[in-house]
């Protein structure tokens, strides 16, 4: 669920928790061939303060057994801090495995950018002197932004679509909801979650409901198949559930009557989910499926 106080930084989080998607995007757009191994805290003390990232992964470096980190900072603005951010954040691990007697760990810092004004971010530390000297510190980091890459390689040359989904969009968020409309093309491909995450991170940044997101980027023809694609999906899950509660509560009745209540209780569910999915409001989907108001209600909260 996207949070409505911070809708880029929770989209940005949860899309880049899926080890899938960060090492798509590192051969994609970094050419850095990695295999994720594990999610590492995003906080970290050092003898002096405390410091946060957004994202970090332990991860295999082209095929190599050794440990690589991989941290990302996210911005949505402009901030001339970020690199500083970055750097604190090395310092912090490197400073825990020097008292440990350990030698010190790769990282490599991704800075991710989509905001809608100019931000030219040095991607060298040495670049922040004034003076040029052998003495200054040469510590790289890799600036994504969204802005510099073109539209045609999101939409068409991209191998993971539900990544290029999400960068197209959060590159184009700030802008009309028309220049949104390329990324529907993609609805069919993507799994319902992915999809609805995206739907989800539209409507909370532009203040209106799903449903409203729907109706002004789906083509008109397409809509219908959409909202069929998601009730099949979600009365699925509804089934698989119901299936498996309806047993459990049968195991005492004889496993067969069980497994008929199960498919029962589950084509309901399903249908709960997707009628409620589509933003139709409780008391008619109680009436569309002859059922009490409180009957959706306990299932909508998972009773």
């Amino acid at each position: 669920m996207i949070e409505k106080n911070s809708p880029h930084d929770s989209f940005f989080k949860l899309v880049f928790s899926d080890k899938k998607v960060v090492e798509d995007f590192l051969k994609e757009f970094a050419s850095l061939n990695v295999k994720i191994k594990s999610k590492q805290p995003t906080e970290k003390k050092s003898k002096y303060k405390k410091f946060f990232l957004d994202l970090a992964f332990e991860c295999e470096y082209f095929s190599q057994d050794a440990k690589v980190y991989i941290v990302f900072e996210h911005k949505s603005y402009p901030d001339n801090m970020a690199f500083m951010q970055i750097f604190y954040y090395a310092l912090s691990i490197w400073e825990e495995e020097i008292k440990q007697n350990k030698k010190l760990t790769p990282i490599i810092p991704i800075l991710f950018y989509h905001g809608n004004k100019k931000y030219d971010i040095p991607d060298n530390f040495k670049n922040y002197f004034k003076l040029d000297t052998p003495f200054n510190p040469n510590f790289n980091i890799i600036v994504f932004n969204t802005n510099k890459i073109k539209d045609e390689k999101l939409l068409q040359s991209c191998n993971n679509l539900f990544l290029c989904s999400a960068l197209y969009t959060m590159k184009h968020i700030f802008e009309n909801i028309e220049s949104l409309k390329p990324v529907a093309t993609f609805y069919k491909k993507i799994d319902k979650d992915k999809y609805a995450l995206i739907v989800d991170y539209i409507a909370k940044f532009k203040n209106e409901t799903e449903e409203e997101i729907i109706e002004k980027i789906i083509p008109k023809g397409d809509k219908v198949t959409i909202y069929e694609k998601w009730e099949k999906e979600w009365a699925q899950k509804g089934l698989q559930k119901g299936i498996q509660q309806g047993i459990q509560q049968g195991l005492q009745q004889g496993l067969q009557q069980g497994l008929k209540k199960g498919e029962e209780i589950g084509v309901l569910k399903g249908k709960i989910y997707a009628f409620y999915e589509l933003g139709i409001n409780i008391e008619d989907i109680a009436k569309k499926l002859n059922v009490s108001k409180e009957e959706v209600v306990k299932i909508l909260k998972g009773k």
